[in-house]
């Protein structure tokens, strides 16, 4: 929030500061660092007290992140066409944070093969939602195996969701035991799992991950029933939810910072401030972006925060492809507004009396890989030659350490094709111009996926399949890797250098000026405030470019 300031107020101030008496300010401080030892002294003395009254064996458990995967509001559900999947940049072993619910996981088995129906389509998890678990012995004695009771085991229940899998992501342990003896049900069978009896010493910890399905998802914003729940029999002891403390030394620093700034704030005076809400300007109404599968997850994901804070505001995000998107802001006849994204700049002949284009930043794309192609070519990558040669000419001999090639590609409404056909073909689009759907009719012969997402799992089930697609929307497609072009890993560095060409500048076309919600949310995509927490995606927003002598061409001033 930002605080306004009254011109009369703000001169009384200047007068005011000159006048501020800093021995008074140093005498505060000097209270403030005295106060702060004495409440860390209170807080360690506190805390050894607590531990030496704890029970002799107490498992606790905490809940480290839950977070609904793929589940916005339903309204905004409704109004999409068909169903997001899931992708997100943190559910790997010890980092559970999914950030953009635009895509659904997929379950694999243990060598990491994606699990299939019986006509060879990939099973997705629907209402998924991922949560990490701290479990810690919290107790004064060790727990041996024996002070578990085979008739009570050790039990962790997910009430009103199901299973789908879970795995040990993070483990302390001296002597660990997790690996036979629980019980794993079948996918969405039931609520829980168990684990084997184990030797846990005091301060021992470990983390599950379990992915989740919820048949009956809150209508709002995913599940609010109690997440996880610990049951079973220890002997002497048992289990109980807690919060990770803080290290004693951490506690008694924040309390001497604290009672400091206590000291010293009476002389600040904050006019304004920066923050998630500085840049965000409620406006009620409602407004579609249609276009670009590459930039759709990170405008919905932005939508998601701007909706969660102006209840009033309605942004739906349609993926259907740049060049459709375009046209359909073109041939538009309702006054609703409508925002166009588009991957790169389209041909003038799109383009329409009274349009307004604004960049808005950089997304990187990436040559990505079935496994089954020879290591070689995930680490030393292919040169941008190679790479035509074999969405041309995917049966001729290739270099000796590649078998053969399945390519597959974009159809014709993608401007991640258009990226891809620039700075990587050369301008050459041949092979994709004579391409079909897939499945392609020849076995090895190039073929075209209308979206991101049917292009991943494409080359993820494709032994041998090459294709290209956003950097970010790897991460659950477990057969699939990322090809370094010319050597060069698509990376937000190498982007920044001018190493890494294969990116796209991401614009926005609008009708004339936009206006309302359309400009307020705009406005907010593009502020500091967003670009910065949108760096754990690979996209670059224009703010960033300034200090790239590769890409600030990339965002004239708007």
């Amino acid at each position: 929030m930002r605080v306004a300031m009254h011109p009369e107020a703000g001169a009384a101030l200047a007068a005011l500061l000159p006048r501020i008496d800093t021995s008074a300010l140093v005498r505060a401080s000097l209270s403030g660092v005295l106060s702060g030892l004495l409440t860390a002294a209170f807080i360690t003395v506190v805390t050894r007290g607590y531990r030496r009254l704890r029970p002799p064996r107490r498992v606790g458990y905490d809940i480290l992140s839950s977070k609904p995967i793929g589940q916005v509001s339903t309204s905004a559900r409704r109004r999409w066409p068909y169903r997001w999947l899931l992708n997100t940049r943190q559910a790997a072993a010890a980092s559970a944070t999914p950030g953009r619910a635009m895509w659904r996981p997929a379950i694999t088995d243990k060598a990491g093969r994606p699990i299939t129906d019986g006509e060879g389509r990939l099973i997705t998890v629907e209402n998924a939602s991922q949560v990490e678990v701290e479990i810690r012995h919290i107790g004064r004695e060790s727990i041996r195996k024996e002070d578990f009771a085979d008739d009570d085991p050790f039990t962790v229940r997910f009430p009103g969701r199901r299973v789908m899998d879970f795995q040990v992501a993070w483990a302390r342990l001296l002597n660990p035991a997790l690996g036979d003896g629980g019980a794993a049900p079948k996918p969405g069978e039931s609520d829980s799992f168990t684990l084997p009896p184990l030797r846990m010493n005091p301060q021992e910890s470990f983390r599950l991950e379990a992915l989740l399905t919820d048949p009956q998802p809150n209508q709002d914003s995913g599940p609010k029933r109690p997440t996880v729940i610990l049951t079973g029999f220890i002997d002497n002891g048992g289990f109980k939810r807690y919060r990770r403390r803080l290290r004693r030394w951490l506690a008694a620093g924040t309390a001497m910072v604290v009672a400091l700034l206590v000291g010293v704030i009476v002389a600040l005076v904050v006019s304004g401030g920066s923050g998630p809400a500085a840049d965000l300007v409620c406006v009620p109404g409602s407004v579609s972006f249609k276009g670009s599968t590459a930039f759709a997850p990170i405008v919905n994901q932005v939508a998601v925060l701007y909706e969660q804070s102006c209840p009033k505001a309605h942004i739906t995000v349609r993926a259907i492809g740049s060049v459709r998107g375009l046209a359909e802001l073109k041939g538009q006849r309702s006054a609703r507004p409508l925002i166009a994204m588009y991957d790169g700049q389209p041909s003038w002949q799109s383009l329409f009396p009274g349009y307004r284009s604004r960049a808005v930043g950089v997304v990187i794309f990436a040559v990505v890989g079935n496994w089954h192609l020879p290591r070689d070519v995930f680490t030393a990558g292919m040169t941008t030659q190679e790479i035509a040669q074999a969405f041309a000419h995917p049966l001729e001999p290739q270099p000796s350490f590649v078998p053969r090639f399945v390519p597959v590609g974009r159809s014709g409404f993608s401007g991640t094709r258009q990226a891809f056909v620039k700075y990587v073909l050369g301008g050459n689009d041949n092979a994709e111009l004579g391409a079909g759907s897939c499945p392609a009719v020849d076995r090895n012969s190039a073929c075209l996926e209308n979206t991101t997402m049917n292009l991943l799992a494409y080359v993820n089930s494709k032994w041998y399949s090459i294709g290209y697609a956003e950097a970010d929307a790897l991460l659950f497609f477990p057969n699939v890797r990322v090809i370094p072009v010319n050597g060069v890993a698509p990376t937000r560095a190498n982007a920044l250098s001018g190493r890494y060409r294969f990116v796209a500048t991401e614009h926005l076309y609008t009708r004339g000026a936009p206006k309302g919600l359309a400009a307020a949310f705009i406005k907010f995509l593009t502020s500091s405030t967003v670009t910065a927490d949108l760096h754990r995606y690979l996209f670059i927003g224009c703010s960033d470019l300034a200090r790239s002598a590769a890409l600030r061409g990339r965002c004239p001033p708007a």
